[in-house]
C-alpha cells in the first residue's frame, strides 16, 4: 500500500513525501512539469518525480536511498543524517528548492520583463479615522503597487510551484499618537500558529488563524518618523494572498526541551469570507488534505502522516500503511497534529 522504508530517522522526510504525493496540486506539478536543470535526475524535483511515479502511479512501496542521499547532500549544512528533522523546517527548504528547480512560468516572466517595479509607498500614511484606514486595504492602488514590487523582489524566478505554495502577509505598524501607518509585505510558505492558552476546549485551526490576525498594541520603543520620537504602536497582520496549497504549522515547541501537547481540532474546511484575503474579493474555501503527526520530543520524536485520498483517509507511518474510518476520526482533537495541509477548493 505504498509505504516508504525508514533509513534512519527519516520519518519526517517520508511523511512529507506522502503529503506531497497525496495532494492533487503538488503531485500534478511534480509529475507534469519540466525542470530547469538538464540533469533532472540529480535534482530534488526530478527524484520526487520518480518516487511519486513509483508510488502513486505504479502502486509500489519504495526504499528512497537516492533521494535521501541527494537531500542530505543539497542541505548538508542544514540537515544531518541520523538526526531528528523538523518537518516544518524541511517543508520550507524543500519547497524553496523545488520552486528554484522547476522551469519558470514563461508568460509571467515575459510580462515581468516589460515593467519596472517600484515601492511607491515608503512613507507613513495618516488616515482620518478607522473606517478610512480599513477601506485602504481594499482600495489603495499604491498598496497594490507595493505588493507587486515586493512580489518581484522576493521572487527572482516565478514557477507554477511557487505560485501554488507561496502566500503574502501585509504587516502594518500604526503610531498610537499620530496614526501614521507603515506597510510591509512578507512572503510565506506556511502559516505558523500559536496554540491559545485561554480556552476550555480544543481550539480549532480556524480560531487559531483568527487569533494570529488580531491587532495588538506594542509598548516597546519604536521610532515614529512622523512624530519624530519613540512611541507605542499598533501592530497587525493581514492575509494579502493565500496559496492554492495552504500549509499550517502548529507551534508546539516552546524550546528544544519543551513541547506543548494541547489538543487542537482540525477543521474539515476553512472558509475565508470576502475581504479576509485582501487580494481576493470573493469567498474562498479550503478543504483538508493531510496532517503530519509528531510524537515525542524534538530530539527523540517520530512523524507519521494522515492523508485524505480517493481510497479514503490513510495513515502513512513509514512502511506501515492503514486505512482510517473517516476524516472526522482523523481530525478529532489531536495532541500530535503538527503540520496541517489544506487545498483551495473554489471561489464562491
Amino acid at each position: 500500500m505504498q509505504g516508504i522504508e525508514n533509513l534512519g530517522s527519516t520519518c519526517a522526510i517520508n511523511s512529507l513525501i506522502q503529503i506531497i504525493a497525496r495532494n492533487d496540486i503538488l503531485r500534478t506539478i511534480i509529475l507534469n512539469n519540466k525542470f530547469a536543470d538538464a540533469n533532472a535526475a540529480a535534482t530534488i524535483s526530478g527524484q520526487l518525480n520518480e518516487i511519486i511515479d513509483l508510488m502513486y502511479v505504479r502502486n509500489n512501496s519504495i526504499v528512497p536511498r537516492k533521494f535521501i542521499h541527494t537531500l542530505y547532500s543539497i542541505f548538508k549544512d542544514i540537515f544531518y543524517h541520523g538526526e531528528q528533522i523538523d518537518i516544518g523546517e524541511l517543508w520550507t527548504f524543500l519547497s524553496d528548492k523545488i520552486a528554484e528547480e522547476i522551469e519558470p512560468s514563461v508568460g509571467i516572466q515575459a510580462t515581468r520583463s516589460k515593467f519596472v517595479f517600484e515601492d511607491c509607498l515608503t512613507q507613513g500614511v495618516i488616515y482620518k479615522d478607522d473606517a478610512d484606514f480599513h477601506n485602504a486595504f481594499m482600495n489603495c492602488k499604491l498598496l497594490k503597487k507595493k505588493y507587486e514590487y515586493y512580489y518581484h523582489k522576493f521572487n527572482t524566478k516565478i514557477s507554477v510551484w511557487q505560485e501554488s505554495t507561496q502566500g503574502f502577509y501585509l504587516n502594518t505598524t500604526r503610531c498610537v499618537h499620530c496614526d501614521s501607518t507603515f506597510y510591509n509585505f512578507e512572503p510565506f510558505t506556511s502559516l505558523n500558529l500559536d496554540i491559545p492558552t485561554d480556552t476550555t476546549q480544543p481550539p480549532k485551526i480556524s480560531e487559531m488563524i483568527s487569533n494570529s490576525l488580531k491587532e495588538e498594541i506594542i509598548h516597546d520603543d519604536w521610532f515614529c518618523s512622523t512624530c519624530r520620537k519613540n512611541t507605542a504602536y499598533k501592530k497587525s497582520t493581514k492575509l494579502w494572498k493565500l496559496p492554492d496549497v495552504l500549509v499550517i504549522i502548529v507551534k508546539r515547541f516552546i524550546n528544544t526541551r519543551e513541547k506543548n501537547d494541547t489538543p487542537i481540532a482540525i477543521n474539515d474546511y476553512l472558509n475565508f469570507n470576502k475581504g479576509s484575503i485582501l487580494s481576493n474579493k470573493k469567498d474562498v474555501v479550503y478543504t483538508f488534505s493531510s496532517v503530519a503527526l509528531h510524537f515525542g520530543s524534538l530530539n527523540g520524536g517520530h512523524y507519521s502522516a494522515v492523508c485524505n485520498t480517493p481510497d479514503g483517509t490513510i495513515l502513512y507511518d513509514d512502511r506501515h500503511v492503514v486505512k482510517i474510518d473517516d476524516v472526522k476520526n482523523a481530525n478529532a482533537a489531536n495532541a500530535n497534529a503538527y503540520m496541517v495541509v489544506y487545498t483551495k477548493k473554489k471561489d464562491i
